[in-house]
């Protein structure tokens, strides 16, 4: 019982370190990254611990290629013997749980127990000596019962908040993990599970959705031209230019790179045409000015556009591969445009 609960101790702590430094590493809870690090934490394996000790010690960015190479390296290839671990600690906490309720149930036996008993007697000998024992052994049998539930009650209160504080960890990482960090707005992670949940409702419910790509116009040259750091500037005002420019259910995610993706529910075609030319206009209206002191103006940053509406035929791609295409064809027609899928030609300036 005593290396039980020893090994429960040890899988509870492990569960207290591995949520939070993830969070700090801003590395996504997918199953494989919360295998690497509750593995770290157990200390069981030499060869990750040093690893990760010393990327840590390195400062390095836990980026996916890194956390698939820890993964691939040190989990996957030993994953029989990582099993077991694992299995010993669900083991543990479920025998803790059981041991627990087997108490309670031992407990309400015997308080039966003594019922049954205590009337039995009564009818072979209904008088003021058997009542007086029946009561006597009832209120020592509800004593104990009390005390096994408050026991109870009290593991349950430290598990829920034990419980309580994983599963918030929990929800700030798996927001964490589908934010651009650099923007905050949704990342292609989240993207990619909304674009999927709108294909479900196409499929199931015929409910309407579109799709637009966009892509900063030049961005390369601000990039050459003023450095790195004023292009991650341009990258977040043109987000929250996007991310004003929606309403309701609407979604705008950065794709990758200097692309950014809105997905528009129970929208129609011309609908979505005239979302992506409002979006359009909106950030060909705005200058961006960089400096505190001494103001830099990097004058009107515009966006092309291309439109996609989700039919019967599509899949999740082919409908992306023909707002990519729009896009292509936004960009080769000038810039600063907005293009369908249904008429690849010129369309107005913003």
């Amino acid at each position: 019982m005593a290396d039980k609960q020893q090994q429960l101790k040890q899988a509870v702590d492990c569960l207290k370190k591995t949520i939070p430094q993830m969070k700090d590493l801003e590395i996504p809870i997918t199953p494989e990254n919360y295998f690497v690090w509750y593995e770290y934490f157990q200390g069981l394996n030499l060869e990750l611990n040093k690893k990760i000790d010393s990327l840590l010690k390195s400062g390095v960015t836990f980026t996916d290629r890194l956390n698939n190479e820890l993964y691939e390296t040190y989990i996957s290839r030993q994953l029989e013997g990582k099993l077991s671990h694992i299995q010993g600690d669900t083991e543990s906490l479920v025998d803790k749980l059981l041991k627990e309720l087997e108490q309670i149930i031992d407990g309400n036996q015997s308080f039966s127990a003594v019922l049954e008993k205590g009337q039995s007697e009564l009818r072979q000998n209904p008088d003021v000596t058997t009542i007086g024992k029946l009561v006597a052994d009832l209120i020592d049998e509800t004593e104990q019962v009390k005390k096994m539930n408050a026991s109870m009650e009290q593991s349950l209160i430290g598990m829920k908040e034990e419980v309580s504080a994983l599963k918030k960890n929990m929800e700030e990482l798996n927001q964490t993990a589908f934010t651009d960090q650099l923007t905050g707005i949704p990342n292609r992670r989240a993207f990619d599970e909304s674009v999927k949940a709108l294909a479900n409702d196409f499929e199931l419910k015929r409910r309407d959705f579109c799709v637009l790509f966009m892509d900063i116009d030049h961005f390369k040259s601000f990039n050459d031209t003023y450095g790195h750091a004023v292009g991650d500037k341009v990258l977040t005002f043109i987000a929250s230019i996007l991310k004003k420019g929606i309403k309701g259910e609407d979604i705008v995610a950065r794709y990758g790179g200097e692309e950014f993706v809105v997905l528009l529910p129970d929208t129609q075609y011309k609908g979505a045409v005239i979302v992506g030319q409002q979006l359009c206009n909106k950030v060909a209206s705005k200058n961006l000015v960089m400096g505190s002191e001494e103001k830099v103006t990097l004058g009107n940053i515009t966006i092309s556009v291309g439109v996609a509406a989700m039919n019967s035929s599509d899949s999740i791609d082919s409908l992306l591969e023909r707002a990519d295409q729009a896009l292509y064809a936004a960009k080769q027609q000038g810039r600063n445009r907005v293009v369908g899928e249904t008429a690849l030609q010129l369309s107005p300036q913003c």
